[in-house]
């Protein structure tokens, strides 16, 4: 398969080339950096209440002196897929002074890293 020539796009070609199944779900954890919990919480509530089946979680950020909203999202990690939850949660992390801050999700890779 040929991955658009973006950040996303990149990231999974490089999942694919160490051997990571990219044609099953996964529970891909969407991140988002805010400076105070007051607005990690406004974030959380909404997006909590606004949509089905995710799970969120706001952890303290030691690096940064904030809070990250964790939204995870079981779903298949197509390029189209994670642009289009990556940039609806981002919309909603603006909304309260936040920024997104990347995915991520385990896997297993069958070839070596390097």
């Amino acid at each position: 398969m040929q991955y658009p020539n973006d950040e996303n796009g990149q990231v999974l070609q490089n999942m694919l080339e160490r051997g990571v199944n990219l044609n099953r779900e996964y529970e891909i954890d969407f991140f988002h950096l805010f400076k105070d919990e007051e607005s990690a919480v406004k974030m959380a509530y909404e997006v909590d209440n606004s949509y089905e089946n995710i799970k969120v979680a706001i952890y303290t950020n030691e690096v940064s002196k904030g809070y990250d909203v964790y939204v995870s999202v079981i779903m298949e990690p197509t390029p189209e897929n994670i642009t289009h939850v990556e940039s609806t949660f981002a919309e909603v992390a603006t909304k309260y002074g936040g920024k997104s801050d990347g995915w991520g999700f385990e896997s297993e890779y069958n070839k070596s890293i390097k």
